[in-house]
């Protein structure tokens, strides 16, 4: 069975993200596990420069959201209900990525606002962890498990339950 363990992390600005970004690879995730979300209204010039490693860069109209800058493994979710020209939500894309409803929708309603999303795939719990630490110390706000990040690694703050976030108030 293939099990989608993720962790999920919002960002209020474009310098926290690419801290984040850089952090993460530095301790040794690779960029290829990495996925981003932003709105094309940030200055994306930099952004493109630091996140060159990520795979399947590009841009997205989406609906109620216009376009967005997409990178990562979520390019090809976003991008097939893009291409089937489906009037999707972001959320029923992240629901299909793995985040519960209610987080999806917590995080499409703060990407209208502007925030920025990443998401990581982790393969441990010790991963897990070290994420959730790396996004904390760069600034990262709504930090979350997919439900088998919870389940599989239950020393993940939340574990078991599915309500909320996991970060700091």
């Amino acid at each position: 069975m293939n099990h989608h363990t993720a962790v999920w992390a919002l960002f209020d600005e474009r310098s926290s993200l690419e801290r984040a970004l850089e952090a993460l690879n530095f301790n040794g995730f690779s960029y290829s596990d990495i996925s981003v979300i932003l709105p094309t209204d940030h200055e994306t010039s930099d952004y493109k420069k630091s996140s060159a490693m990520l795979i399947g860069a590009g841009a997205l109209p989406l609906p109620g959201l216009g376009a967005l800058v997409a990178a990562g493994p979520i390019m090809a979710a976003l991008g097939a209900a893009g291409a089937a020209g489906m009037e999707k939500e972001i959320s029923k894309s992240l629901v299909e990525l793995g985040l519960p409803e209610n987080q999806a929708c917590l995080y499409e309603s703060l990407l209208r606002e502007g925030r920025m999303l990443l998401s990581l795939n982790v393969y441990n719990q010790e991963a897990a962890m070290k994420a959730k630490d790396l996004l904390e110390s760069c600034a990262a706000s709504e930090i979350t498990g997919t439900p088998e990040t919870l389940n599989f690694f239950p020393s993940f703050p939340g574990a078991p339950a599915l309500e909320g976030s996991f970060s700091q108030a």
